[in-house]
């Protein structure tokens, strides 16, 4: 069957697998054709070796299209409007930025998950009681403080390296100007 008769068969709602039956609830397959398709996919992903080949092979598509859209100027997500936004178009960047939860939207953002088991007064990492007035469990308080304690040391180190070395600095500094002022 080619190109353009399937999309004839697309276009007035006739199941282009076939071309015998209506699209079944709007789709574009008939049921019986849909029947078929849904057991040749789980044959298909039953076997670990076929899964990884297909999987393979659509790696690579997905790759080569990605290098031929930038190649020629268009979105790298959809491929039908030029670049905008480094390789996306302006509406692929906004629906990465709303997935990556930069932008506000009617889900929860980032973090809103610990915000909640907050609340609901459970740990924020394993959901056990907390210690009062805590967000951890004891067990994660104690992890909490040790990490804590550990990046306190270091820093106080290094502001004791930097302390020194600028008291040292200025110890130099003040000799060279008292140098100077008593050579005139």
């Amino acid at each position: 069957m080619g190109d353009d008769l399937r999309e004839w068969y697309k276009k007035h709602g006739v199941c282009p697998q076939c071309g015998q039956r209506d699209g079944f609830n709007g789709g574009v397959l008939c049921f019986e054709c849909r029947g078929k398709v849904q057991l040749n996919n789980i044959k298909y992903q039953s076997d670990p070796e076929r899964k990884r080949r297909y999987n393979q092979t659509a790696k690579e598509r997905k790759q080569r299209q990605y290098y031929e859209r930038k190649a020629s100027g268009l979105c790298t997500r959809c491929g039908h409007l030029p670049q905008e936004k480094g390789q996306l178009c302006l509406e692929c960047w906004r629906k990465r930025q709303r997935q990556r939860g930069k932008l506000k939207s009617g889900r929860l953002r980032r973090g809103m998950h610990f915000k909640d088991r907050i609340e609901r007064g459970v740990c924020m990492y394993c959901q056990k009681p907390t210690v009062p007035g805590k967000c951890f469990c004891e067990e994660h308080l104690y992890q909490r403080q040790q990490v804590f304690e550990k990046c306190k040391a270091k820093m106080s180190e290094r502001w004791r390296n930097e302390i020194q070395t600028d008291w040292e600095l200025a110890k130099a500094l003040h000799k060279k100007r008292a140098g100077e002022n008593n050579g005139m």
